[in-house]
C-alpha cells in the first residue's frame, strides 16, 4: 500500500525494523510477519541511508570538531585516572584558572572555520528541512493477529510498526 511518511518517520521505522531483527522472539514470530519486516525494510532503508547521508557532516567540519574536542582536552581538568572530569549535566570541565585561555583559542579557532560553522548550521536546517520532507513509500501491511506479543519499551517500538503496517 502506497503511503506518505515524513524522512523522519522512515528512518524510526527503520531502526524499529532493525530492532525488532534483533530481538529474540522465538516462535511467537509468524512467516507473514517476518515477510512482512523484509519487505518494508527492502522498501524503506535506501531512503534511510539516504536521510543519514545528508546528515552526515564534511570533512572540513570534521577536522574543526577534532580540533576543538583536542582543545577541549588540553583545557579540562583530568582525573586521577587520567580522564576528564564530568560535569554533573556530562560535560567535560574545565580548569577555571585557563578558561580565558581557552576561550581565546576557541574564539580563534572558531573564526578560522567561521565559513565552515556558517556551512554546517544551514546544512543542518536543510537536514531538518529533509526530515519533514514527505514521500509516498509502499508500506506492506498484515493483520495485527501476525503480529507477536510483547512488552514494555519493546512494545512500544511495535506500536510503532503496527501504525505503520496496520
Amino acid at each position: 500500500m502506497l503511503k506518505k511518511l515524513k524522512n523522519s518517520q522512515i528512518l524510526d521505522l527503520v531502526e524499529g525494523i532493525s530492532r525488532i531483527n534483533n530481538m529474540n522472539l522465538g516462535d511467537d514470530v509468524s512467516k507473514k510477519f517476518n515477510y512482512a519486516l523484509i519487505l518494508n525494510d527492502n522498501n524503506n532503508r535506501p531512503i534511510a541511508k539516504a536521510v543519514i547521508e545528508v546528515s552526515n557532516p564534511s570533512e572540513t567540519y570534521a577536522e574543526y570538531e577534532k580540533k576543538r574536542e583536542e582543545l577541549i582536552l588540553d583545557y579540562c581538568i583530568i582525573d586521577d585516572d587520567g580522564n576528564p572530569v564530568l560535569t554533573d549535566d556530562k560535560w567535560i570541565k574545565l580548569n577555571p584558572d585557563t578558561r580565558d585561555e581557552f576561550n581565546d583559542k576557541l574564539e580563534l579557532l572558531n573564526n578560522e572555520y567561521n565559513d565552515v560553522l556558517e556551512q554546517r548550521e544551514k546544512d543542518l536546517q536543510d537536514f531538518n528541512s529533509i526530515l519533514n520532507t514527505e514521500v509516498e513509500v509502499d508500506i506492506i501491511t498484515l493483520p495485527i493477529d501476525d503480529v507477536p506479543d510483547i512488552v514494555g519499551k519493546d512494545m512500544t517500538l511495535m506500536r510503532l510498526i503496527i501504525n505503520m503496517i496496520e
